[in-house]
C-alpha cells in the first residue's frame, strides 16, 4: 500500500531450461520508508544465480570458444529524496553491481551451431564490479524551466579470479581510480506565443 510509510515486496522467480542442469533463480527484495512528507528512502536488490549458463569465452584464428559456467550477480541500489520546498529538491542514488563467472567446461562452436569439447582451451574465472553515487540538486525556477546540479562518483574493475570475500572485493574495487564529475544543466522553457508578441512589440 503506497499510502503507508513502510512498503516492502519480495519476488522470487525460477527458470528451468530444456538442458540438463541449467536453471536460473532471481530474487528481488524491495523496501521503502517515508520518514516525512519531505524525506523518503528506498533499497532495491536483484540477486541472480544462473547454473550451467553458456556464453562466449574466447576465440583464436580459427575457432570460437563457448564456456559452460555458473554466473552469480548482485545488484544493490539505495535511493533517497528530500524536498526542500515546492521548487527545490535533493536526490541521492547509490548503485553497486557485482557479477562473478565460474567456468566448468569449454567447447568449440561448430558452423552448424553444435558444440564440441575443447579440453585444451582454458580461461580464468572472473569478477566484475561497478560502483556509482549520484547526488542531484534540482530547482524549478520557472514553469517548465529547471536547473540541475549533479555530482557523480564512479569506478569499476575486472578481476581474473572469483569467489572473493566481501571485504577483499571492496578493497580491490577502491584501489581503482575514482572518477568524480560535476555538471550543471539549465533548461529554460520559452512560450512561442509570448516570444512572438515580444518580437512584434519591439518592432
Amino acid at each position: 500500500d503506497s499510502r503507508k510509510k513502510l512498503r516492502y515486496t519480495l519476488s522470487v522467480d525460477y527458470y528451468a531450461y530444456d538442458e540438463k542442469g541449467r536453471n536460473t533463480v532471481n530474487i528481488v527484495p524491495y523496501v521503502s520508508y517515508r520518514f516525512s512528507d519531505r524525506l523518503s528512502a528506498s533499497w532495491n536488490s536483484s540477486i541472480q544465480n544462473s547454473n550451467n549458463n553458456t556464453g562466449f569465452a574466447g576465440r583464436n584464428a580459427t575457432d570460437i570458444f563457448i564456456g559452460r559456467r555458473r554466473v552469480n550477480s548482485v545488484d544493490n541500489s539505495i535511493g533517497a529524496q528530500y524536498t526542500i520546498n515546492d521548487k527545490m529538491g535533493l536526490n541521492f542514488s547509490f548503485r553497486h553491481y557485482y557479477s562473478e563467472v565460474n567456468y566448468k567446461q569449454f567447447y568449440t562452436l561448430n558452423e552448424d551451431g553444435t558444440l564440441t569439447n575443447a579440453p585444451d582451451f582454458n580461461r580464468d574465472n572472473a569478477t566484475f564490479n561497478t560502483w556509482n553515487i549520484d547526488l542531484r540538486y534540482s530547482w524549478w525556477f520557472a514553469p517548465g524551466s529547471q536547473l540541475t546540479l549533479l555530482y557523480r562518483n564512479a569506478t569499476q574493475n575486472y578481476l581474473s579470479n572469483s569467489r572473493i570475500n566481501f571485504k577483499n572485493n571492496f578493497n580491490q574495487l577502491f584501489d581503482e581510480p575514482m572518477a568524480n564529475n560535476i555538471s550543471l544543466k539549465i533548461t529554460y522553457f520559452l512560450d512561442y506565443n509570448k516570444v512572438k508578441s515580444w518580437v512584434k512589440s519591439s518592432k
